[in-house]
């Protein structure tokens, strides 16, 4: 389960060891499009990292009704829960 995640990172940690770096360039930007970016990268942490049903999306329980909230941040569950 955890496999992908583990090729991303490799991927990543191959791009930081290269010759070119492609992360220089968000390293780069000034801080008035820093504090955006991050906010809305915390928002989704907090958000996908709320989610506690591993296959759904539901509120609570397995037995309540689809939320709002999760079947946004999961556009409408296109990105899997479990991924969450």
């Amino acid at each position: 389960m955890n496999l992908p995640f583990f090729i991303i990172g490799v991927a990543f940690a191959d791009m930081e060891t290269s010759d070119y770096k492609p992360f220089d360039t968000l390293r780069n930007l000034s801080l008035w499009w820093k504090i955006p970016v991050n906010t809305v990268l915390l928002i989704l942490f907090l958000g996908y990292g709320s989610n506690t049903n591993e296959h759904e999306v539901n509120c609570y329980t397995a037995y309540d009704e689809q939320c709002p909230f999760y079947r946004a941040i999961t556009f409408d569950n296109f990105i899997q829960p479990m991924a969450c």
